[in-house]
């Protein structure tokens, strides 16, 4: 047996602490492991010396756990930090792609307005070459018609040419001669 404080010296706990602990346990788990007599100091048997030092273990233990769990904490305070950075600066990267976006999509629609004009005047010239091709097309088949009449008037006159000069000479061989003819 020893006394409290011998203990607190051996184990480095604190005597507060263990006060506590004996309050706390008298009438449960340290009931009859407690000895006082007047006057003299508290006494403690090895089971209760056992007791107190396994609750001084898993007291150490939950201590280290805090500990892990406040670093823990610590460094999800500052990955959190760095990720609102991040976020910062991406949510500032992102206005910016929107700004160049928008305007991007301005500039396609003065882009698409021009493109249908363009369309539009194409498609307004392309009306007016389909008239003209079926107006030259039209001008063609009267100039052929024209052409074909022509030929056929210039080969007439052709042959009416040769009917005459054949007569002219016929009637030159008979000895008849026209009186417009100077020879």
């Amino acid at each position: 047996m020893i006394t409290i404080k011998e203990f607190c010296e051996r184990t480095g706990m604190k005597s507060k602490t263990v006060y506590k602990r004996l309050e706390k346990n008298r009438n449960g788990a340290l009931k009859g492991h407690i000895f006082k007599e007047k006057g003299k100091p508290y006494m403690l048997d090895d089971e209760a010396q056992d007791f107190l030092k396994t609750a001084a273990v898993r007291l150490n233990d939950f201590y280290a756990v805090l500990d892990e769990v406040r670093k823990e904490c610590e460094e999800t305070v500052d990955k959190n930090c760095e990720l609102e950075d991040s976020l910062s600066c991406l949510e500032s990267e992102n206005a910016e792609l929107s700004e160049k976006l928008s305007e991007a999509l301005k500039e396609l629609e003065t882009c698409k307005s021009e493109l249908e004009k363009s369309n539009s005047e194409i498609t307004e010239k392309d009306k007016i070459i389909v008239d003209l091709r079926a107006e030259l097309e039209s001008e063609r088949s009267i100039f052929k018609t024209v052409l074909d009449d022509k030929s056929g008037i210039i080969s007439e006159r052709d042959s009416t040419i040769s009917e005459l000069e054949t007569e002219l000479k016929s009637n030159e061989k008979k000895g008849i001669r026209l009186p417009f003819r100077n020879k």
